[in-house]
């Protein structure tokens, strides 16, 4: 972006808009037209300041939680914490505010209770299960078109819950997978990384749009220089007829605006062998599968082929579907 204000100015300033006008003698008015005034106060935290905006009437108290300054003092230092733009409620970080009547946790009605026993369920496979890594800090940290991004690295013990219903009066249960989200140290260099971007099976709303962001995610907040489209689905790996389409910013700005694949799709073509081999002679080391259920059987089978070979090679599946069954 040119001019204006810096990028983690913006977010400061986004994050603080309700207490800004509230600061500044703004009316709140809801939409039952009922009008409430709102007055600041602030309330020190070790090193920080919370500005709590405290409603008059029936509504509840509201906190400012995203600023830097709160992350900061809220933030783990070992690594267990959420990411910092989505605060961390973990028990150890409040409990001692709670134990002292803290008002600002009074509307938190359950305390989910890990089982550490069953967390092995959550390991995702990592490269460095069979092969050597890289340990790069993520250029979130340094790139200007990023840094604001810098502030929502997602740690590798964070999860997100499956089953949200729950009942107010009996404990539930809930299935969790692990958050997905830019991570602070990155096992690839940028400048070693060959991608490539795979649509198979039918159309489907949106590819072009994937595609699209793929791109300019890799490309623009990664460095990643050498991306590759492989034409239509697997058989565009090995078969000797097609290409790999060089992929650049430029050449996907407007695909966003056009129907199906500009990669081309196909059933069929899935030969693992053929498949893995063509991946290694080209040099491919990162890969984009776009797909459905019979393509991510696929995907699933070239993850396991390239593991036993011991080869640093990312497989990533993005589900794609037009069936509205069950």
């Amino acid at each position: 972006m040119s001019g204006g204000i810096p990028p983690r100015d913006r977010v400061r300033d986004a994050q603080s808009s309700l207490v800004n006008l509230t600061a500044e003698g703004a009316v709140l008015a809801p939409e039952s037209a009922t009008t409430v005034f709102a007055s600041v106060q602030q309330r020190v935290e070790g090193d920080a300041t919370a500005v709590v905006v405290a409603a008059t009437g029936d509504n509840a108290t509201m906190l400012r939680s995203g600023t830097i300054e709160k992350i900061a003092a809220m933030s783990c230092t070992d690594g267990d914490a959420a990411s910092s733009a989505d605060q961390p409620k973990i028990v150890e970080l409040v409990s001692a505010a709670t134990k002292n009547g803290d008002a600002r946790y009074d509307h938190f009605t359950k305390r989910l209770v890990a089982y550490p026993s069953k967390l092995g369920r959550l390991v995702a496979p990592h490269l460095s299960s069979w092969t050597r890594v890289g340990r790069f800090p993520s250029p979130f940290k340094t790139n200007p078109r990023s840094l604001n991004l810098g502030l929502s690295f997602v740690s590798n013990n964070e999860t997100i819950l499956v089953d949200i219903i729950g009942h107010a009066e009996h404990e539930t249960i809930s299935r969790e997978f692990l958050r997905s989200g830019p991570r602070e140290f990155i096992a690839f260099h940028p400048q070693t990384v060959n991608a490539a971007i795979v649509t198979c099976g039918g159309l489907a709303p949106g590819l072009n749009t994937v595609i699209r962001e793929l791109v300019c995610t890799l490309s623009r907040l990664y460095g990643v220089e050498h991306i590759y489209g492989v034409p239509y689905g697997y058989r565009g790996f090995y078969s000797p007829n097609y290409n790999l389409r060089r992929l650049t910013e430029d050449s996907v700005s407007s695909i966003h605006h056009q129907g199906g694949t500009i990669l081309g799709s196909s059933r069929g073509g899935f030969d693992l062998k053929l498949i893995c081999d063509a991946v290694e002679d080209r040099g491919l080391n990162q890969i984009f599968i776009i797909g459905g259920d019979g393509t991510h059987r696929g995907a699933l089978a070239i993850y396991q082929e390239l593991r036993r070979r011991k080869r640093k090679i990312a497989c990533v599946g993005i589900p794609k579907t037009v069936d509205n069954g069950t």
